[in-house]
């Protein structure tokens, strides 16, 4: 259960949503979040990508993650420092500007294949 209990701890110490943890893993709002719900509550696990990815975001080991560092007394590593931080909200701010981005793509995709329907 150390899994569960460390990633809503990390989520809570940098106080995202889970949404917003969702979207940073790249799953959609919605669904994102009953997902790291059920990872909270250890209904289901993370796969290795969405594993890998946590301990990108947050900066944390998988040995941490798992429970089998506990070095610091079950802190996260380095969590206090505030260069940590400002990483995690650069790569919030990147992820939020490259969604929106995937966005404009789709519906300028959407215009132009509705101009090449008209067209034919």
């Amino acid at each position: 259960m150390r899994l569960a209990e460390n990633i809503k701890l990390l989520r809570e110490r940098y106080k995202l949503s889970q949404s917003e943890l969702a979207e940073m893993l790249g799953f959609s709002k919605t669904q994102g979040a009953i997902s790291v719900q059920n990872y909270e509550t250890g209904y289901i696990q993370p796969s290795i990508a969405t594993l890998t990815k946590i301990t990108n975001i947050f900066y944390v080991s998988f040995d941490w993650l798992f429970g089998r560092d506990t070095s610091k007394d079950g802190e996260p590593p380095d969590f206090i420092d505030v260069k940590e931080k400002q990483r995690l909200a650069e790569i919030k701010k990147l992820e939020k500007g490259r969604l929106l981005k995937i966005e404009k793509l789709k519906k300028e995709l959407a215009e132009l294949e509705g101009v090449a329907d008209d067209g034919k």
